[in-house]
C-alpha cells in the first residue's frame, strides 16, 4: 500500500493549527463591533481617542482588547467620556470551560491574545448624566429565559454523599428594576440521566422562587425551594426526601450571556413519610441567558432628573 504523502502534507498543518489554537483564535477576528448608542442622538464617537465616527453612525468597529475601551462622545456643547470594561467572547468561554486539560496548547494560546475579549453588543451613553456612567443590553433587562448546563451536581445525606446526575433546568428572572430581579427556578433530574455509573434508580426534582440582587456582574439571591427526592434503595434510611427548604444562590457574568452559577438547596421541612436524616442539594452550572422582554430606554426622562 503506497502512502499519499501530498495528502499528509495538506493535513498535517491543519491538524497543527487545529491543536495549537484554541477556538477564538480560529474563529474570532482582531476587530468587533458594537452598537453605541447616544443621547441626543447623532453625537460624534470618538474611540480611544483616535478613531472617529460622525455623526450618524451606531455600528462601530474596534480592535479587541483586555483593557477598557474608552469612548468619547461629543454633540454641541455636550461631552462625555466614558470606560467600557471588556467582556470575554462566548467563542472562548464555551469550548474551553469543557476542554481544559485536553485541548492541547491551544488554551494558553487564547490566554496570551487579545481575541478571547469583545464588548458589549449594546452600550448606552446620556450625554446628560453626570460622571462616566454608562449603560448595556444587563441594565435593560424585562424578562430573562436561563437554560442551565449542569457542570457539577451533589446530593448530600446526613450518611453519605453523591456527585453527578444530568437533567433538565431552566429559570425566569423577571427584573423589577434595573438591580434586583425575581427568579422561579425548576430541575428534574430524571433516573435515566440521573447517574451513569450507577444502578440505582434516583429521581430528583425542584422548584424555587428567589429574589436576587445584581453587584455589576456579580448577582447575589435567596429564597425558598420545594424539593423532592426518591430512590429504589433505601439504606441508612435516606431513600426518600421531600419538603421545604431554603434557596441561596450565587451568578458571576463572564460574557454577555453566559453566567457561571453555583445555588446551595438545604431541606428544612420534612414532609409526610418523609426519611429521617438532613438532606440538601448544590449545583455549579454555567447558565445562558436570553432576553424574552427588553424595555427601550427612554433618555429624555433620564436626562430631566439631572
Amino acid at each position: 500500500m503506497k502512502l499519499d504523502f501530498a495528502f499528509f502534507k495538506r493535513v498535517i498543518p491543519l491538524f497543527i493549527v487545529i491543536f495549537c489554537t484554541s477556538c477564538a483564535t480560529i474563529f474570532n477576528s482582531k476587530r468587533t463591533t458594537a452598537n453605541i448608542h447616544t443621547y441626543p442622538d447623532h453625537a460624534e464617537i470618538i474611540l480611544n481617542k483616535k478613531d472617529t465616527f460622525c455623526c450618524n453612525v451606531e455600528l462601530v468597529s474596534m480592535l479587541r482588547s483586555g483593557y477598557p475601551l474608552e469612548i468619547k462622545v461629543k454633540k454641541d456643547s455636550l461631552e462625555k467620556t466614558v470606560f467600557v470594561k471588556p467582556i470575554l467572547s462566548s467563542t472562548f468561554i464555551f469550548p474551553n470551560l469543557f476542554s481544559l486539560g485536553f485541548y492541547g496548547i491551544g488554551y494558553p494560546l487564547d490566554l496570551i491574545g487579545r481575541k478571547r475579549f469583545t464588548y458589549p453588543n449594546d452600550i448606552y451613553i446620556n450625554m446628560n448624566e453626570k460622571g462616566d456612567k454608562y449603560r448595556t443590553a444587563t441594565d435593560n433587562q424585562l424578562l430573562n429565559v436561563v437554560l442551565h448546563i449542569p457542570l457539577v451536581n451533589n446530593y448530600a445525606f446526613s450518611n453519605s454523599n453523591y456527585f453527578g446526575g444530568f437533567g433538565f433546568a431552566g429559570s425566569a428572572e423577571l427584573f423589577v428594576d434595573e438591580k434586583n430581579y425575581l427568579s422561579f427556578g425548576f430541575g428534574s433530574y430524571p433516573s435515566v440521566l440521573f447517574d451513569l455509573f450507577n444502578y440505582d434508580y434516583k429521581n430528583y426534582g425542584y422548584l424555587t422562587l428567589s429574589a436576587n440582587h445584581r453587584f455589576g456582574r456579580l448577582h447575589l439571591g435567596g429564597g425558598i425551594s420545594r424539593q423532592k427526592y426518591s430512590a429504589n434503595n433505601f439504606y441508612n434510611n435516606e431513600g426518600y426526601k421531600n419538603g421545604y427548604g431554603l434557596k441561596l444562590e450565587a451568578q458571576y457574568q463572564i460574557s454577555e450571556r453566559w453566567y457561571l452559577s453555583y445555588f446551595y438547596l438545604p431541606l428544612l421541612i420534612h414532609g409526610a413519610d418523609n426519611s429521617k436524616g438532613s438532606f440538601s442539594f448544590s449545583s455549579f452550572e454555567l447558565n445562558y441567558k436570553i432576553a424574552a422582554l427588553k424595555k427601550q430606554w427612554n433618555f429624555s426622562v433620564a436626562a430631566s432628573r439631572h
